[in-house]
């Protein structure tokens, strides 16, 4: 598991970035034999660091979460007789698809706004 920024970039330079400069040194003795799959890859890795960039603040997030005045808001609501299945005051996030959620609204909306 990758735990920090200088990890991932430390990782990322060994993996891909070193092995494509080499590739563009290649390409360029080899007449340039090689420049489309040393752009693809590029544009590639250039996308995934933008990505990273993107969810950092999500993914080495330390911090915890406390719901507990979402329990008490939902214990009150229960209280007043309210139907649970009432999809306005639906706090429940398990109730969400999230697969159908990430592939339907979370990621086209990334690659609409956020991937310019």
């Amino acid at each position: 598991m990758l735990t920090s920024m200088a990890k991932f970039q430390r990782y990322m330079m060994i993996r891909y970035v070193l092995p494509l400069k080499g590739l563009s040194l290649a390409s360029r003795i080899l007449g340039q034999h090689y420049k489309n799959v040393y752009n693809d890859n590029k544009r590639k890795i250039k996308t995934v660091f933008r990505i990273v960039e993107l969810y950092k603040p999500y993914v080495l997030f330390k911090g915890i979460f406390n719901d507990s005045n979402m329990e008490n808001l939902e214990k009150k609501y229960s209280k007043l007789g309210l139907d649970d299945d009432d999809e306005e005051f639906n706090f429940d996030p398990k109730s969400i698809d999230w697969p159908d959620y990430m592939m339907n609204e979370h990621i086209p909306g990334l690659i609409k706004y956020a991937l310019k």
